[in-house]
Protein backbone atom coordinates (compact mmCIF):
# COMPACT_ATOMS: atom_id res chain seq x y z
CA UNK A 1 0.00 0.00 0.00
CA UNK A 2 2.84 2.28 0.60
CA UNK A 3 4.33 1.80 -2.47
CA UNK A 4 0.99 2.74 -4.20
CA UNK A 5 0.35 5.79 -2.59
CA UNK A 6 4.31 7.05 -3.15
CA UNK A 7 3.74 6.41 -6.95
CA UNK A 8 0.35 8.05 -6.84
CA UNK A 9 2.31 10.97 -4.83
CA UNK A 10 5.43 10.94 -7.82
CA UNK A 11 2.30 11.17 -10.31
CA UNK A 12 0.45 14.08 -8.95
CA UNK A 13 3.61 15.77 -8.64
CA UNK A 14 4.79 15.36 -12.13
CA UNK A 15 1.24 16.34 -12.94
CA UNK A 16 1.33 19.70 -11.33
CA UNK A 17 4.78 20.31 -12.82
CA UNK A 18 3.34 19.88 -15.89
CA UNK A 19 0.69 22.01 -15.57
CA UNK A 20 1.65 26.05 -15.88
CA UNK A 21 -0.28 28.86 -15.55
CA UNK A 22 0.06 31.17 -18.24
CA UNK A 23 -0.86 35.06 -18.91
CA UNK A 24 -2.13 37.61 -21.76
CA UNK A 25 -1.69 41.17 -21.74
CA UNK A 26 -2.18 43.67 -24.78
CA UNK A 27 0.86 44.92 -23.65
CA UNK A 28 2.70 41.64 -23.68
CA UNK A 29 5.42 40.31 -25.56
CA UNK A 30 5.67 37.65 -28.08
CA UNK A 31 8.26 35.56 -26.21
CA UNK A 32 7.10 32.18 -24.60
CA UNK A 33 6.71 30.65 -22.10
CA UNK A 34 4.83 33.32 -20.63
CA UNK A 35 4.06 32.25 -17.07
CA UNK A 36 3.85 35.72 -15.38
CA UNK A 37 1.92 39.45 -15.89
CA UNK A 38 5.74 40.96 -16.29
CA UNK A 39 6.08 38.23 -19.47
CA UNK A 40 2.82 37.63 -20.80
CA UNK A 41 1.74 36.95 -24.31
CA UNK A 42 0.33 39.96 -26.32
CA UNK A 43 -2.17 37.37 -28.15
CA UNK A 44 -4.74 34.92 -26.72
CA UNK A 45 -3.20 32.76 -29.47
CA UNK A 46 0.13 32.61 -28.99
CA UNK A 47 -0.43 32.08 -25.13
CA UNK A 48 -2.52 28.77 -26.46
CA UNK A 49 0.38 27.94 -28.82
CA UNK A 50 2.80 26.99 -26.06
CA UNK A 51 0.33 25.16 -23.72
CA UNK A 52 -0.20 21.86 -22.82
CA UNK A 53 -3.57 20.18 -21.68
CA UNK A 54 -4.21 21.26 -18.11
CA UNK A 55 -2.71 24.69 -18.85
CA UNK A 56 -4.46 27.62 -17.41
CA UNK A 57 -4.60 31.02 -18.81
CA UNK A 58 -5.15 34.21 -17.22
CA UNK A 59 -6.41 37.05 -19.97
CA UNK A 60 -5.39 40.54 -18.66
CA UNK A 61 -7.90 43.69 -19.56
CA UNK A 62 -8.55 44.59 -23.14
CA UNK A 63 -9.66 44.07 -26.54
CA UNK A 64 -8.60 41.27 -28.68
CA UNK A 65 -9.39 40.92 -31.79
CA UNK A 66 -8.45 37.65 -32.55
CA UNK A 67 -9.88 34.44 -33.51
CA UNK A 68 -9.26 31.67 -30.72
CA UNK A 69 -8.39 28.17 -31.81
CA UNK A 70 -7.95 25.76 -28.31
CA UNK A 71 -5.96 22.79 -28.02
CA UNK A 72 -7.29 19.96 -25.48
CA UNK A 73 -7.52 20.32 -21.81
CA UNK A 74 -6.99 24.59 -20.99
CA UNK A 75 -9.14 26.67 -18.67
CA UNK A 76 -9.27 29.89 -20.48
CA UNK A 77 -10.14 32.64 -17.74
CA UNK A 78 -10.90 36.55 -18.53
CA UNK A 79 -10.53 39.16 -15.80
CA UNK A 80 -14.26 40.22 -16.15
CA UNK A 81 -17.21 40.59 -19.34
CA UNK A 82 -16.77 44.92 -18.68
CA UNK A 83 -13.13 44.82 -19.52
CA UNK A 84 -11.82 41.39 -21.21
CA UNK A 85 -13.07 41.54 -25.01
CA UNK A 86 -12.61 39.12 -27.40
CA UNK A 87 -13.82 41.16 -30.92
CA UNK A 88 -14.04 39.38 -34.23
CA UNK A 89 -16.09 41.25 -36.14
CA UNK A 90 -13.51 42.11 -38.56
CA UNK A 91 -12.48 38.82 -38.81
CA UNK A 92 -15.34 37.20 -40.91
CA UNK A 93 -13.44 35.68 -43.03
CA UNK A 94 -11.45 33.65 -41.06
CA UNK A 95 -13.82 32.59 -37.76
CA UNK A 96 -16.77 30.95 -40.07
CA UNK A 97 -16.86 29.13 -36.64
CA UNK A 98 -17.24 31.88 -34.29
CA UNK A 99 -14.67 33.80 -31.84
CA UNK A 100 -13.85 30.89 -29.70
CA UNK A 101 -13.34 26.96 -30.53
CA UNK A 102 -13.13 24.71 -27.96
CA UNK A 103 -11.66 21.45 -27.72
CA UNK A 104 -12.29 18.42 -25.39
CA UNK A 105 -11.75 19.12 -21.72
CA UNK A 106 -11.74 22.55 -21.97
CA UNK A 107 -13.05 25.75 -20.33
CA UNK A 108 -13.92 29.59 -21.50
CA UNK A 109 -15.37 31.66 -18.51
CA UNK A 110 -15.39 35.56 -18.01
CA UNK A 111 -15.12 36.85 -21.81
CA UNK A 112 -17.23 39.51 -23.03
CA UNK A 113 -16.96 38.35 -27.02
CA UNK A 114 -18.45 39.70 -30.15
CA UNK A 115 -19.35 37.36 -32.48
CA UNK A 116 -18.47 37.92 -36.58
CA UNK A 117 -20.89 39.68 -38.80
CA UNK A 118 -23.20 37.61 -40.27
CA UNK A 119 -23.56 40.79 -43.00
CA UNK A 120 -19.54 39.57 -43.67
CA UNK A 121 -20.71 36.43 -45.26
CA UNK A 122 -20.77 34.03 -41.89
CA UNK A 123 -23.74 32.26 -41.46
CA UNK A 124 -22.63 30.09 -38.86
CA UNK A 125 -20.45 32.06 -36.09
CA UNK A 126 -21.16 31.30 -32.41
CA UNK A 127 -19.47 33.24 -29.48
CA UNK A 128 -18.16 29.63 -28.54
CA UNK A 129 -17.88 26.56 -30.72
CA UNK A 130 -17.21 23.02 -29.67
CA UNK A 131 -17.02 20.61 -32.31
CA UNK A 132 -16.74 16.87 -31.48
CA UNK A 133 -14.41 14.80 -34.29
CA UNK A 134 -14.46 10.82 -34.94
CA UNK A 135 -17.19 10.17 -33.05
CA UNK A 136 -15.63 11.30 -29.29
CA UNK A 137 -16.92 12.09 -26.08
CA UNK A 138 -15.66 15.64 -25.41
CA UNK A 139 -16.93 17.99 -22.32
CA UNK A 140 -16.95 21.63 -22.17
CA UNK A 141 -17.47 23.99 -19.95
CA UNK A 142 -18.41 27.68 -20.80
CA UNK A 143 -19.36 30.13 -17.90
CA UNK A 144 -19.57 33.42 -16.82
CA UNK A 145 -19.51 35.17 -20.44
CA UNK A 146 -21.25 37.78 -22.34
CA UNK A 147 -21.75 37.20 -25.95
CA UNK A 148 -23.65 38.89 -28.14
CA UNK A 149 -23.81 39.17 -32.18
CA UNK A 150 -23.46 36.60 -35.08
CA UNK A 151 -25.75 33.53 -35.22
CA UNK A 152 -25.49 31.63 -32.23
CA UNK A 153 -24.04 32.74 -28.77
CA UNK A 154 -22.44 28.94 -27.91
CA UNK A 155 -22.67 25.65 -30.33
CA UNK A 156 -21.71 22.43 -29.15
CA UNK A 157 -22.04 18.70 -29.68
CA UNK A 158 -20.52 17.54 -26.80
CA UNK A 159 -21.29 16.92 -23.08
CA UNK A 160 -21.17 20.54 -21.29
CA UNK A 161 -21.82 22.94 -18.99
CA UNK A 162 -23.47 25.99 -20.14
CA UNK A 163 -23.68 28.47 -16.84
CA UNK A 164 -24.55 31.72 -15.87
CA UNK A 165 -24.11 33.12 -19.54
CA UNK A 166 -25.32 36.61 -20.53
CA UNK A 167 -26.43 35.93 -24.40
CA UNK A 168 -28.05 38.98 -26.63
CA UNK A 169 -28.69 40.01 -29.87
CA UNK A 170 -28.31 36.78 -30.96
CA UNK A 171 -30.26 34.92 -33.66
CA UNK A 172 -30.01 31.74 -31.28
CA UNK A 173 -28.80 31.71 -27.53
CA UNK A 174 -27.16 28.24 -27.32
CA UNK A 175 -27.57 25.19 -30.06
CA UNK A 176 -26.75 21.76 -28.28
CA UNK A 177 -26.77 19.49 -31.02
CA UNK A 178 -25.96 15.85 -29.61
CA UNK A 179 -24.37 15.10 -33.23
CA UNK A 180 -24.44 11.19 -33.49
CA UNK A 181 -23.24 10.03 -29.66
CA UNK A 182 -25.24 8.86 -27.06
CA UNK A 183 -25.71 9.81 -23.90
CA UNK A 184 -24.57 13.38 -24.46
CA UNK A 185 -25.53 15.45 -21.22
CA UNK A 186 -25.88 18.85 -21.46
CA UNK A 187 -26.44 21.37 -18.64
CA UNK A 188 -27.64 24.89 -19.59
CA UNK A 189 -28.09 26.54 -15.87
CA UNK A 190 -28.77 30.31 -14.99
CA UNK A 191 -28.50 32.21 -18.53
CA UNK A 192 -29.78 35.22 -19.53
CA UNK A 193 -30.97 34.85 -23.03
CA UNK A 194 -32.50 37.82 -25.13
CA UNK A 195 -33.17 36.63 -28.84
CA UNK A 196 -32.42 39.63 -31.41
CA UNK A 197 -35.48 41.80 -32.60
CA UNK A 198 -34.30 41.37 -35.87
CA UNK A 199 -33.39 37.66 -36.38
CA UNK A 200 -32.53 36.75 -39.45
CA UNK A 201 -34.15 33.74 -39.35
CA UNK A 202 -37.99 32.18 -38.40
CA UNK A 203 -35.79 29.29 -36.73
CA UNK A 204 -34.57 31.59 -33.82
CA UNK A 205 -34.97 29.49 -30.28
CA UNK A 206 -33.28 30.57 -27.79
CA UNK A 207 -32.00 27.23 -26.35
CA UNK A 208 -31.76 24.25 -28.87
CA UNK A 209 -30.93 20.87 -28.56
CA UNK A 210 -31.62 18.43 -31.46
CA UNK A 211 -29.20 15.17 -30.87
CA UNK A 212 -29.62 12.11 -33.28
CA UNK A 213 -29.44 9.97 -30.35
CA UNK A 214 -29.69 10.06 -26.95
CA UNK A 215 -29.22 12.87 -24.67
CA UNK A 216 -29.80 14.07 -21.24
CA UNK A 217 -30.52 17.85 -21.20
CA UNK A 218 -30.94 19.79 -18.28
CA UNK A 219 -32.21 23.40 -18.69
CA UNK A 220 -32.45 24.76 -15.58
CA UNK A 221 -32.79 28.68 -14.32
CA UNK A 222 -32.66 30.00 -17.14
CA UNK A 223 -34.25 33.41 -18.07
CA UNK A 224 -35.39 34.05 -21.95
CA UNK A 225 -36.77 37.38 -23.34
CA UNK A 226 -37.57 37.18 -27.32
CA UNK A 227 -38.31 40.19 -29.10
CA UNK A 228 -39.46 38.60 -32.47
CA UNK A 229 -42.49 38.23 -33.63
CA UNK A 230 -42.06 34.70 -35.21
CA UNK A 231 -40.22 31.20 -34.48
CA UNK A 232 -40.43 27.95 -36.10
CA UNK A 233 -39.62 26.05 -32.85
CA UNK A 234 -40.08 27.38 -29.20
CA UNK A 235 -37.94 29.73 -27.24
CA UNK A 236 -36.15 26.10 -26.06
CA UNK A 237 -36.26 23.49 -28.34
CA UNK A 238 -35.72 20.53 -26.47
CA UNK A 239 -34.77 16.85 -27.58
CA UNK A 240 -34.26 13.39 -26.24
CA UNK A 241 -34.00 9.89 -26.80
CA UNK A 242 -32.60 8.91 -23.10
CA UNK A 243 -36.69 9.17 -21.11
CA UNK A 244 -34.36 11.34 -18.86
CA UNK A 245 -33.75 14.79 -18.26
CA UNK A 246 -35.40 17.84 -17.08
CA UNK A 247 -36.40 21.63 -18.19
CA UNK A 248 -37.72 23.45 -14.58
CA UNK A 249 -37.70 26.98 -13.50
CA UNK A 250 -37.15 29.10 -16.75
CA UNK A 251 -38.57 32.24 -17.18
CA UNK A 252 -39.70 32.54 -21.13
CA UNK A 253 -40.98 36.10 -21.76
CA UNK A 254 -42.09 36.72 -25.11
CA UNK A 255 -42.91 40.44 -25.81
CA UNK A 256 -43.32 40.09 -29.50
CA UNK A 257 -46.97 39.34 -31.47
CA UNK A 258 -47.43 35.68 -32.58
CA UNK A 259 -47.60 33.56 -35.66
CA UNK A 260 -50.96 31.64 -36.48
CA UNK A 261 -49.15 29.04 -37.71
CA UNK A 262 -46.20 27.67 -35.59
CA UNK A 263 -46.05 31.24 -33.38
CA UNK A 264 -43.70 31.54 -30.83
CA UNK A 265 -43.85 28.56 -28.62
CA UNK A 266 -42.84 28.90 -24.84
CA UNK A 267 -41.18 24.87 -24.39
CA UNK A 268 -41.34 22.43 -27.31
CA UNK A 269 -40.59 19.04 -25.96
CA UNK A 270 -39.77 16.25 -28.78
CA UNK A 271 -39.58 12.62 -27.48
CA UNK A 272 -38.82 11.52 -24.31
CA UNK A 273 -37.71 14.64 -21.95
CA UNK A 274 -39.25 13.35 -18.47
CA UNK A 275 -40.39 16.11 -16.40
CA UNK A 276 -40.73 20.00 -17.15
CA UNK A 277 -41.36 21.43 -13.64
CA UNK A 278 -41.98 25.10 -12.35
CA UNK A 279 -41.28 27.26 -15.53
CA UNK A 280 -43.22 30.59 -15.95
CA UNK A 281 -44.43 31.21 -19.97
CA UNK A 282 -45.92 34.62 -20.73
CA UNK A 283 -47.26 35.46 -24.08
CA UNK A 284 -46.68 33.97 -27.43
CA UNK A 285 -48.58 31.34 -29.05
CA UNK A 286 -48.22 27.84 -27.32
CA UNK A 287 -46.56 27.64 -23.71
CA UNK A 288 -46.06 23.99 -23.80
CA UNK A 289 -45.82 22.19 -26.81
CA UNK A 290 -44.25 18.22 -27.43
CA UNK A 291 -44.58 15.69 -30.41
CA UNK A 292 -43.80 11.88 -29.25
CA UNK A 293 -43.67 11.58 -26.37
CA UNK A 294 -42.79 8.97 -23.74
CA UNK A 295 -44.85 9.38 -20.93
CA UNK A 296 -44.12 13.02 -19.20
CA UNK A 297 -44.42 14.83 -16.44
CA UNK A 298 -45.79 18.71 -16.81
CA UNK A 299 -45.95 19.76 -13.74
CA UNK A 300 -46.38 23.18 -11.81
CA UNK A 301 -46.10 25.79 -14.48
CA UNK A 302 -47.87 29.06 -15.31
CA UNK A 303 -48.39 29.69 -18.55
CA UNK A 304 -50.01 33.30 -19.31
CA UNK A 305 -51.62 35.38 -22.13
CA UNK A 306 -51.19 33.26 -24.96
CA UNK A 307 -53.30 31.43 -27.29
CA UNK A 308 -53.03 28.00 -25.91
CA UNK A 309 -51.26 26.49 -22.55
CA UNK A 310 -50.43 23.20 -23.34
CA UNK A 311 -50.89 22.24 -26.70
CA UNK A 312 -49.84 18.75 -27.86
CA UNK A 313 -49.65 17.56 -31.84
CA UNK A 314 -48.96 13.79 -30.44
CA UNK A 315 -50.48 13.03 -27.51
CA UNK A 316 -50.48 9.94 -25.11
CA UNK A 317 -52.67 9.42 -22.38
CA UNK A 318 -49.93 8.83 -19.65
CA UNK A 319 -48.73 12.17 -19.84
CA UNK A 320 -49.39 13.89 -16.45
CA UNK A 321 -50.45 17.33 -17.46
CA UNK A 322 -51.34 18.69 -13.66
CA UNK A 323 -50.84 21.42 -11.02
CA UNK A 324 -50.30 24.27 -13.56
CA UNK A 325 -51.79 27.36 -13.73
CA UNK A 326 -53.12 28.46 -17.16
CA UNK A 327 -54.65 31.83 -17.10
CA UNK A 328 -55.75 34.58 -20.05
CA UNK A 329 -55.31 32.28 -22.72
CA UNK A 330 -57.82 31.10 -25.69
CA UNK A 331 -57.73 27.83 -25.52
CA UNK A 332 -56.08 26.37 -22.01
CA UNK A 333 -55.39 22.85 -23.82
CA UNK A 334 -55.16 21.25 -27.37
CA UNK A 335 -56.23 17.70 -27.80
CA UNK A 336 -57.33 16.59 -24.32
CA UNK A 337 -58.66 17.82 -21.12
CA UNK A 338 -56.90 19.33 -18.30
CA UNK A 339 -58.17 17.80 -14.71
CA UNK A 340 -58.80 19.68 -11.64
CA UNK A 341 -55.53 19.64 -10.40
CA UNK A 342 -54.86 22.43 -12.97
CA UNK A 343 -55.50 26.24 -12.03
CA UNK A 344 -56.80 29.33 -14.39
CA UNK A 345 -56.20 32.41 -11.68
CA UNK A 346 -54.11 35.41 -11.82
CA UNK A 347 -51.13 34.32 -10.47
CA UNK A 348 -50.22 37.84 -8.66
CA UNK A 349 -46.76 38.21 -10.01
CA UNK A 350 -44.82 41.10 -8.14
CA UNK A 351 -44.09 42.89 -11.47
CA UNK A 352 -44.65 41.76 -14.91
CA UNK A 353 -42.94 44.97 -16.90
CA UNK A 354 -40.09 44.58 -14.77
CA UNK A 355 -39.79 40.89 -15.67
CA UNK A 356 -40.19 40.38 -11.62
CA UNK A 357 -42.33 37.33 -12.05
CA UNK A 358 -42.24 36.16 -7.74
CA UNK A 359 -45.59 35.56 -6.52
CA UNK A 360 -47.61 37.93 -3.96
CA UNK A 361 -48.04 36.93 -0.41
CA UNK A 362 -51.38 35.84 -1.09
CA UNK A 363 -51.05 34.30 -4.41
CA UNK A 364 -53.47 31.38 -4.97
CA UNK A 365 -49.95 29.78 -6.42
CA UNK A 366 -48.50 29.32 -3.15
CA UNK A 367 -48.29 25.98 -1.66
CA UNK A 368 -50.82 24.57 -5.02
CA UNK A 369 -48.24 22.36 -6.84
CA UNK A 370 -47.83 19.01 -6.70
CA UNK A 371 -47.92 17.84 -2.94
CA UNK A 372 -45.07 15.11 -4.01
CA UNK A 373 -42.99 17.98 -5.14
CA UNK A 374 -41.65 20.06 -2.52
CA UNK A 375 -39.99 23.24 -2.54
CA UNK A 376 -35.87 23.91 -1.02
CA UNK A 377 -37.56 25.04 2.42
CA UNK A 378 -39.37 21.36 2.37
CA UNK A 379 -43.00 22.67 2.05
CA UNK A 380 -45.52 22.07 -0.82
CA UNK A 381 -44.35 23.24 -4.06
CA UNK A 382 -45.15 26.69 -5.43
CA UNK A 383 -46.86 26.27 -8.92
CA UNK A 384 -44.29 28.70 -10.53
CA UNK A 385 -40.93 30.18 -10.96
CA UNK A 386 -39.05 30.09 -7.48
CA UNK A 387 -41.15 26.64 -6.79
CA UNK A 388 -39.84 23.25 -6.41
CA UNK A 389 -36.17 21.91 -6.17
CA UNK A 390 -34.77 24.00 -8.56
CA UNK A 391 -36.32 27.19 -6.70
CA UNK A 392 -35.35 30.09 -4.26
CA UNK A 393 -35.10 29.04 -0.36
CA UNK A 394 -34.29 32.30 0.59
CA UNK A 395 -37.44 34.42 -0.71
CA UNK A 396 -39.93 35.85 1.49
CA UNK A 397 -43.34 36.87 0.13
CA UNK A 398 -44.04 40.03 0.42
CA UNK A 399 -48.11 41.76 0.50
CA UNK A 400 -48.58 44.70 -2.59
CA UNK A 401 -51.26 46.57 -3.37
CA UNK A 402 -53.75 45.69 -6.22
CA UNK A 403 -52.62 46.98 -10.15
CA UNK A 404 -54.23 50.48 -10.32
CA UNK A 405 -57.62 50.38 -12.04
CA UNK A 406 -58.08 50.23 -15.40
CA UNK A 407 -61.34 52.70 -17.04
CA UNK A 408 -63.13 51.76 -19.78
CA UNK A 409 -65.64 53.74 -20.54
CA UNK A 410 -67.76 56.46 -19.24
CA UNK A 411 -71.64 56.54 -20.04
CA UNK A 412 -72.94 60.13 -19.80
CA UNK A 413 -76.62 60.38 -19.18
CA UNK A 414 -78.31 63.89 -18.08
CA UNK A 415 -76.64 65.31 -14.88
CA UNK A 416 -75.11 61.25 -14.44
CA UNK A 417 -72.44 59.42 -15.54
CA UNK A 418 -71.38 55.87 -15.16
CA UNK A 419 -68.08 54.88 -15.21
CA UNK A 420 -67.21 51.14 -16.50
CA UNK A 421 -64.25 49.55 -15.14
CA UNK A 422 -61.95 46.66 -15.99
CA UNK A 423 -62.55 43.89 -13.15
CA UNK A 424 -59.40 43.33 -10.95
CA UNK A 425 -58.26 39.44 -10.99
CA UNK A 426 -56.10 39.52 -7.77
CA UNK A 427 -57.31 36.73 -5.22
CA UNK A 428 -57.32 39.27 -2.57
CA UNK A 429 -59.10 42.22 -4.17
CA UNK A 430 -62.06 43.81 -2.24
CA UNK A 431 -63.35 47.00 -3.56
CA UNK A 432 -62.57 50.40 -5.41
CA UNK A 433 -62.35 53.79 -4.10
CA UNK A 434 -63.83 56.79 -5.58
CA UNK A 435 -62.07 59.87 -5.08
CA UNK A 436 -63.12 63.10 -6.26
CA UNK A 437 -61.67 66.98 -6.11
CA UNK A 438 -61.90 70.56 -7.89
CA UNK A 439 -58.44 70.80 -8.56
CA UNK A 440 -56.57 68.79 -11.55
CA UNK A 441 -54.20 66.10 -10.95
CA UNK A 442 -54.91 66.19 -6.93
CA UNK A 443 -53.38 64.37 -4.66
CA UNK A 444 -55.50 61.62 -3.21
CA UNK A 445 -56.28 61.34 0.44
CA UNK A 446 -59.16 60.73 2.57
CA UNK A 447 -60.95 64.00 2.62
CA UNK A 448 -61.76 63.72 -1.17
CA UNK A 449 -63.37 60.21 -0.65
CA UNK A 450 -66.92 59.77 -2.03
CA UNK A 451 -67.44 56.39 -2.34
CA UNK A 452 -66.49 52.79 -1.91
CA UNK A 453 -68.16 49.93 -3.99
CA UNK A 454 -67.43 46.34 -5.20
CA UNK A 455 -68.97 46.88 -8.51
CA UNK A 456 -66.89 47.46 -11.87
CA UNK A 457 -70.07 50.03 -12.72
CA UNK A 458 -70.96 52.81 -10.81
CA UNK A 459 -72.55 56.22 -10.81
CA UNK A 460 -71.38 59.43 -10.47
CA UNK A 461 -73.32 62.67 -10.25
CA UNK A 462 -72.49 65.64 -12.39
CA UNK A 463 -72.51 69.68 -10.50
CA UNK A 464 -72.28 72.53 -12.73
CA UNK A 465 -68.95 73.12 -10.91
CA UNK A 466 -65.93 70.79 -13.06
CA UNK A 467 -64.55 67.86 -10.95
CA UNK A 468 -62.16 65.35 -11.41
CA UNK A 469 -61.95 62.07 -10.55
CA UNK A 470 -59.57 59.14 -9.88
CA UNK A 471 -60.57 55.32 -8.78
CA UNK A 472 -58.09 52.98 -6.60
CA UNK A 473 -58.32 49.87 -5.88
CA UNK A 474 -58.29 48.23 -2.26
CA UNK A 475 -57.23 44.85 -1.05
CA UNK A 476 -58.37 42.58 1.63
CA UNK A 477 -55.30 43.73 4.21
CA UNK A 478 -56.17 47.45 3.09
CA UNK A 479 -53.54 47.79 1.06
CA UNK A 480 -54.28 50.61 -1.98
CA UNK A 481 -53.52 50.80 -5.21
CA UNK A 482 -52.12 53.93 -7.18
CA UNK A 483 -54.64 55.83 -8.80
CA UNK A 484 -56.09 55.20 -12.34
CA UNK A 485 -56.02 58.14 -14.91
CA UNK A 486 -57.84 61.14 -14.22
CA UNK A 487 -61.72 61.87 -15.16
CA UNK A 488 -63.21 64.94 -16.05
CA UNK A 489 -66.76 65.82 -15.54
CA UNK A 490 -68.54 69.20 -15.42
CA UNK A 491 -72.11 70.60 -17.21
CA UNK A 492 -71.87 73.77 -18.68
CA UNK A 493 -76.34 73.65 -18.92
CA UNK A 494 -78.98 71.53 -18.27
CA UNK A 495 -78.76 69.44 -21.69
CA UNK A 496 -74.58 69.78 -22.27
CA UNK A 497 -71.97 68.14 -20.60
CA UNK A 498 -67.98 67.47 -20.49
CA UNK A 499 -66.16 64.29 -19.73
CA UNK A 500 -62.68 64.19 -20.13
CA UNK A 501 -60.58 60.73 -20.16
CA UNK A 502 -57.24 61.36 -20.10
CA UNK A 503 -55.17 61.04 -24.04
CA UNK A 504 -56.44 58.70 -26.62
CA UNK A 505 -56.62 54.96 -26.62
CA UNK A 506 -56.55 51.68 -28.63
CA UNK A 507 -57.23 48.45 -26.92
CA UNK A 508 -56.32 45.22 -28.03
CA UNK A 509 -59.06 43.47 -30.18
CA UNK A 510 -61.10 41.30 -27.75
CA UNK A 511 -61.28 37.94 -28.71
CA UNK A 512 -58.36 37.46 -30.04
CA UNK A 513 -57.36 35.46 -31.65
CA UNK A 514 -60.68 35.23 -33.34
CA UNK A 515 -63.30 33.60 -35.36
CA UNK A 516 -64.86 34.56 -37.21
CA UNK A 517 -65.57 38.19 -35.53
CA UNK A 518 -64.00 40.52 -32.68
CA UNK A 519 -64.41 44.01 -30.83
CA UNK A 520 -62.24 46.83 -31.39
CA UNK A 521 -62.12 49.60 -29.02
CA UNK A 522 -60.96 52.78 -28.65
CA UNK A 523 -61.48 55.89 -26.89
CA UNK A 524 -60.80 59.92 -27.80
CA UNK A 525 -60.40 62.54 -25.57
CA UNK A 526 -62.54 65.22 -27.54
CA UNK A 527 -64.21 65.55 -30.85
CA UNK A 528 -62.08 64.70 -33.96
CA UNK A 529 -61.72 62.31 -37.20
CA UNK A 530 -61.30 58.95 -36.84
CA UNK A 531 -60.03 56.16 -39.30
CA UNK A 532 -60.36 52.60 -38.33
CA UNK A 533 -58.73 50.48 -41.11
CA UNK A 534 -58.32 46.83 -41.15
CA UNK A 535 -55.45 45.76 -43.39
CA UNK A 536 -53.84 42.35 -44.00
CA UNK A 537 -50.28 41.39 -43.79
CA UNK A 538 -48.82 42.77 -46.50
CA UNK A 539 -50.52 45.93 -46.19
CA UNK A 540 -53.20 45.84 -48.59
CA UNK A 541 -56.26 47.62 -47.19
CA UNK A 542 -59.49 44.74 -46.40
CA UNK A 543 -61.79 46.68 -44.73
CA UNK A 544 -62.49 50.53 -43.59
CA UNK A 545 -64.57 50.09 -39.92
CA UNK A 546 -64.76 53.72 -39.36
CA UNK A 547 -63.81 57.05 -41.28
CA UNK A 548 -65.94 59.93 -39.70
CA UNK A 549 -65.98 62.92 -37.16
CA UNK A 550 -66.86 61.49 -33.66
CA UNK A 551 -67.20 63.07 -30.39
CA UNK A 552 -65.70 62.33 -27.38
CA UNK A 553 -65.76 58.77 -25.96
CA UNK A 554 -65.58 55.33 -25.55
CA UNK A 555 -66.02 52.88 -29.24
CA UNK A 556 -66.39 49.57 -29.72
CA UNK A 557 -66.37 48.23 -33.17
CA UNK A 558 -67.30 45.30 -34.31
CA UNK A 559 -64.77 43.35 -37.21
CA UNK A 560 -66.55 39.91 -38.79
CA UNK A 561 -63.73 38.52 -41.61
CA UNK A 562 -67.15 36.98 -43.04
CA UNK A 563 -68.42 40.67 -44.21
CA UNK A 564 -64.95 41.14 -46.01
CA UNK A 565 -63.11 39.02 -49.18
CA UNK A 566 -62.40 35.55 -47.78
CA UNK A 567 -60.16 35.68 -45.22
CA UNK A 568 -57.68 32.65 -44.78
CA UNK A 569 -56.24 32.26 -40.89
CA UNK A 570 -53.25 34.25 -40.34
CA UNK A 571 -52.29 37.72 -38.99
CA UNK A 572 -54.05 41.08 -39.59
CA UNK A 573 -53.16 44.65 -38.93
CA UNK A 574 -55.66 47.01 -37.74
CA UNK A 575 -54.80 51.07 -37.90
CA UNK A 576 -56.43 53.60 -35.59
CA UNK A 577 -55.65 57.30 -36.93
CA UNK A 578 -56.81 60.70 -35.70
CA UNK A 579 -57.57 64.19 -37.22
CA UNK A 580 -57.84 67.56 -35.87
CA UNK A 581 -58.18 70.32 -37.68
CA UNK A 582 -57.11 68.14 -40.97
CA UNK A 583 -54.14 67.47 -39.00
CA UNK A 584 -52.73 64.03 -37.95
CA UNK A 585 -52.77 63.99 -34.00
CA UNK A 586 -52.30 60.26 -33.43
CA UNK A 587 -52.21 57.11 -34.99
CA UNK A 588 -51.17 53.28 -33.60
CA UNK A 589 -51.45 49.83 -35.48
CA UNK A 590 -51.97 46.81 -33.51
CA UNK A 591 -52.04 43.01 -34.66
CA UNK A 592 -54.82 40.69 -34.43
CA UNK A 593 -55.06 36.53 -35.21
CA UNK A 594 -57.69 35.11 -37.25
CA UNK A 595 -58.02 30.95 -37.06
CA UNK A 596 -60.52 29.05 -38.74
Amino acid sequence: MKEILTILIFLLLNILTYSEIRYVSPQGSNTAPFISWATASHTIQGCIDVSSPGDTIYVGNGVYKEVVTMTKGLALIGSGIDSCIIDTRELAVLSDFGSILANDSCSVESFQIIVSNYYGGIFWGAGVRVNSPNNSHYSVEIKNNLIYGGYSGTNTSINAVIKNNMMVDNDIGIIADGGLFDLVTVNIEDNFIIVRENARLNTHDAIRMTPVKKSIPYIINNTIVCNKDMSFFGEIYAVSASNKGMIANNLIYTKGKFRYDYGVEGIQLIRDIDSCYNNVIIGGFEGIDYYYSHPQKIKNNVIVNGVRGIGPISYTTETEAQYNNIFNTVNPSEGFTLDSTNLSVDPMFVNEDSLDFRLQMFSPLIDAGDPEILDKDGTRSDIGLLGGPYGSEEYKYIDYPPRPPVILDVVVDSLLARIILKRNTEADFSHYNIYRSSTPNFIIDSLNLIKTTEDTSFMVRINEEKYYYKITGIDKQGNESRGSEEIELTVTGIEENKVVLEDYKLYQNYPNPFNPSTIISYRIPERVKVNLSVYDIKGEKINELVNQEQEKGYYEVKFDARESKVLSSGIYLYKFEVYKENKPVYRKIEKMILLK
